[in-house]
Order: C-alpha cells, then structure tokens, then sequence
C-alpha cells in the first residue's frame, strides 16, 4: 500500500455526485433489490453518492497525468452483473472505492469473481474540498480480515 498526497477537488462535485448518485440508483434499482444479496436497503443513495463522489476525484487527480480510462458515470442502459473496472491505467485496472473513516472494505465475491481488479483505490474525503488516497494491490486484500454484515467482505483498518 501507499498514501498518496492529499487531492483537492473543486466543492460543487459533492453536488454533482449527488445527482449522479440519484440517477444511478435510479437505473440500477433491478440490481439492487430488495432482499437480494446486493441489497443496499436504505443506504443505496448515499452509497451511490460516495462511489460517485470518489470517481469524480480520481478524475480530478488523473487530469493532465497521463492516458487513463475511466468507465462512464452513468450506464443509461445499465451494466447488468458485469462489473467493469473504474478506471484502467497502463493496462492495469483499478476498482476505484470509498475509503471509511475506520476501514477500508471489499466485498468478498467481487474480489474472488471473475473481474479481479489489479489495484483497489480508495479515496477517503476528509472535507468539501480535500481528501486521502491509498492504493493497495488486490493481492494485498487477501491477507485482510474476513468480516460479515449483510455479506462477506474484507476489511483493513485505516492507518493515518
């Protein structure tokens, strides 16, 4: 794993990542319903608005950078159960994420599925503007605790 420096971002994404995030629950409702194992109950919207939130600052920070691909933020007719990377580099895939204020998590049968991303990258605001950045590669997580909510996933404690 490594930190990166902090990125700043411009504060209207927070709205914009809100709209998006709306739009994108909106458009994946038959993945995610009720009862089924992708259920995301009444955490959908602001799951949806931080995934979107922390896309938007990678872009931010990959600008000017170099060739980086990102997947659209918005699938007008959906991707189904293909999970596409966030963002390929190189020729390595990244699965950008949301990084939590005490750990950092995968879900176990993402990262054990067929579509294994080369690197996790989380990003973790800290404010409207600002947040951290840590890249882990993916073999990495399989040495993380094994926990279980509403699925298994695997978690690492944030290390500030």
């Amino acid at each position: 794993m490594w930190k990166r420096e902090n990125i700043t971002f411009p504060s209207k994404y927070n709205e914009v990542a809100n709209l998006i995030g709306e739009a994108r629950s909106k458009l994946s409702s038959d993945i995610y319903q009720d009862e089924s194992e992708r259920d995301r109950g009444d955490r959908e919207g602001e799951t949806s608005f931080k995934g979107v939130l922390c896309e938007l600052i990678a872009r931010e920070y990959t600008k000017g950078k170099g060739n980086f691909f990102f997947t659209p933020l918005v699938e007008v007719l959906g991707v189904g159960d293909v999970a596409l990377p966030d963002m390929m580099y190189k020729g390595k895939t990244y699965d950008i994420k949301f990084g939590g204020d005490k750990y950092f998590t995968v879900n176990h049968k993402s990262h054990n599925g067929k579509k294994r991303p080369d690197y996790y990258w989380f990003i973790r605001p800290i404010s409207e503007t600002e947040a951290e950045s840590y890249i882990f590669k993916s073999e990495e997580v399989d040495k993380w605790e094994l926990a279980k909510a509403y699925s298994s996933y695997y978690r690492h404690e944030v290390h500030r």
